[in-house]
């Protein structure tokens, strides 16, 4: 289920899916780090 994980720090959100082949992918946002520039 995708969601907010306040165990892995403030700002993760993140969800695995599987591809068409099976593959599972996992997909994060760390909203606390820093912008590239």
């Amino acid at each position: 289920m995708p969601g907010p994980r306040p165990h892995y720090g403030d700002g993760y959100y993140g969800a695995y899916l599987r591809d068409p082949d099976g593959n599972k992918v996992h997909v994060a946002f760390r909203g606390d780090l820093p912008a590239f520039a």
